[in-house]
C-alpha cells in the first residue's frame, strides 16, 4: 500500500517539475524572441554574451571548490 503511495506521488511531482520546465522553456524563448526582434540582436551577439559569462561561471566553480577543500582540512584539523 505505501510503494503504491509513493509512485502515484512520485508521477504527480514528476509531472509538475515537467510543466514548470515547459513553462520556463516557453519563456526563455519568448523572451529571447521579443529581444531579437526588439533590439536587433543578431546570433554573434548571443554567443558573444554566452562567452562573457563562462569564464566567471568557471571562476565562480573554482572558487567553491578551493574554499570546500579548505573548509574541509580546516575542520579535519580541528578535530584531530
Amino acid at each position: 500500500m505505501v510503494s503504491i503511495g509513493r509512485q502515484k506521488f512520485g508521477t504527480d511531482l514528476q509531472l509538475m517539475f515537467r510543466i514548470l520546465k515547459g513553462l520556463l522553456f516557453l519563456g526563455f524563448v519568448s523572451v529571447m524572441a521579443v529581444l531579437f526582434v526588439v533590439l536587433n540582436l543578431t546570433i554573434s551577439d548571443v554567443f558573444a554574451s554566452i562567452l562573457g559569462f563562462l569564464p566567471t561561471g568557471w571562476c565562480i566553480l573554482l572558487v567553491s571548490e578551493t574554499l570546500h577543500l579548505s573548509n574541509r582540512l580546516l575542520l579535519q584539523a580541528l578535530h584531530v
